[in-house]
């Protein structure tokens, strides 16, 4: 269970980052930045919000011995797993961003030029 989450949350941007740090030059480093690390957190967010969301919506004579507390406690772990995936993952995406030598894209060499 905790090695597709590494997987997913923490090598996979990384490797993303190298890689289309060196190969898609189109892009700036801040959409890279994003692009890459938006989505395993959302797929860990979305769910989580609706299960606190609709657990509170939920009329109390519904909920059994603490069990709407539990789910409660269980989307808001995943929140906060989200929160970490995604701290985690903007720092992993700009570390495979500079290992592949990345710089920004409005950087050009007209400085550099004698005319």
């Amino acid at each position: 269970m905790i090695l597709p989450l590494l997987l997913f949350g923490l090598i996979l941007p990384l490797l993303l980052g190298f890689c289309l740090g060196r190969w898609r030059t189109d892009l700036g480093r801040r959409r890279l930045l994003w692009y890459i690390t938006l989505p395993f957190p959302a797929l860990v967010a979305i769910p989580s919000l609706f299960l606190v969301v609709s657990t509170l919506l939920t009329p109390s004579s519904r909920c059994g011995t603490d069990a709407c507390g539990m789910a409660i406690g269980v989307g808001l772990m995943g929140l906060a797993a989200a929160a970490l995936f995604l701290g985690l993952g903007l720092a992993l995406v700009w570390a495979g961003l500079a290992l592949a030598g990345r710089t920004s894209a409005s950087t050009s060499n007209e400085a550099d030029t004698f005319e």
